[in-house]
């Protein structure tokens, strides 16, 4: 899109699962919800229980994208939060899996990208089939998204690796819900449109523990190219608030982390990416033009030095911002001064 930067012909075979599935960046919704935000209730926390859960982070390669898969071990069995994605990602997961000797009670897919459900069909063949939970809208959109990277082309470079068919979740969750797996009572949080068109979480309260899967990205560039940089704000706010209690963050990409610094962190990236955009389109109001290559890389030069200490998931970070968040986040930005115009 960007002349100035150049399109490396690797790259662009390896065009992240991150920014597939842009949609409607005309967002009706903004007002419901941040009046959402002032009721939102706090997912507190429970007594501990007698026997603290254990947790092993599982980590995909750098080509396909450092994403998180986390196993939550109790006494009666395993809990799955995400699939990874190649199956060349699988063998540690599945060896602890099987090394454990309890069963795969259930799986909970946190968002639609195919860097965390990739990897679910061939992990069910690896160690049998478990029920797979999501909320309704990133269920409607695995086979989308899915279906998308073929389409487009780029997934092929990765030959037999990823498997061409994916699961699709069979058990719907609803916000707030309390899920009963393993011995372990778990709260939803479907968060909406952040990361991804839909993101779900699950709270471990008796432990204090949330698994956010990328609404929440620790020493990551923050991915704003779907055109939800707005509602990924309102949802920041928000998600304060209902992890009132929750000591650690399991996030979908990078390590765990408190809640508050991981929500900063999140929230400070956008603004600054936000902050640039606004700055392209003030000295180039015409849609129809293309922002001027010196200003970009001015642009890109600050956000590159201020993201210097984030992972860019194996990109060029300049590359990662350029190619991958501003063209959405230019698209959504532009469509809400029309709007505020009108």
């Amino acid at each position: 899109m960007y002349s100035a930067l150049g399109r490396p012909k690797r790259m662009l075979l390896h065009l992240a699962v991150k920014f597939i599935g842009n949609r409607d960046l005309m967002r009706n919704s903004l007002l419901l919800a941040m009046a959402l935000a002032l009721v939102t209730p706090a997912v507190h926390a429970a007594p501990p229980s007698s026997e603290a859960p254990k947790v092993q982070r599982f980590v995909s390669q750098v080509k396909s994208y450092e994403a998180n898969a986390y196993l939550i071990e109790s006494s009666e069995g395993l809990v799955l939060v995400d699939g990874l994605m190649l199956q060349s990602d699988l063998p540690p997961l599945i060896g602890a899996i099987k090394a454990s000797g309890k069963p795969l009670k259930g799986v909970f897919l946190t968002h639609p990208h195919v860097d965390h459900f990739g990897g679910l069909a061939p992990l069910f063949e690896a160690v049998g089939q478990a029920p797979l939970y999501a909320t309704q809208r990133t269920a409607d959109l695995v086979a989308q998204v899915n279906q998308r990277a073929f389409d487009q082309g780029w997934i092929q470079a990765f030959g037999d690796d990823y498997q061409k068919s994916a699961v699709t979740p069979d058990r719907i969750v609803k916000h707030e819900e309390v899920l009963s797996i393993a011995g372990m009572d778990f709260t939803v949080l479907d968060l909406g449109a952040m990361e991804a068109d839909n993101n779900g979480a699950l709270v471990l309260p008796a432990a204090k523990l949330a698994f956010v899967g990328d609404a929440l990205l620790s020493s990551h560039v923050y991915y704003v190219g779907e055109g939800n940089s707005a509602e990924t704000l309102l949802a920041l706010d928000k998600l304060e608030a209902q992890l009132a209690g929750v000591e650690l963050v399991h996030p979908g990409h990078g390590g765990t982390m408190d809640p508050a610094r991981l929500i900063a962190d999140n929230r400070q990236q956008i603004q600054a990416m936000r902050e640039e955009v606004a700055k392209l389109i003030d000295a180039t109001p015409d849609p129809k033009q293309r922002p001027d290559a010196a200003l970009i890389n001015a642009s890109l030069d600050r956000l590159s030095r201020r993201f210097a200490a984030h992972s860019s998931y194996g990109f060029p970070l300049r590359v990662l911002i350029a190619n991958f968040n501003f063209p959405g986040l230019l698209a959504e930005m532009r469509a809400e001064r029309a709007a505020a115009s009108h």
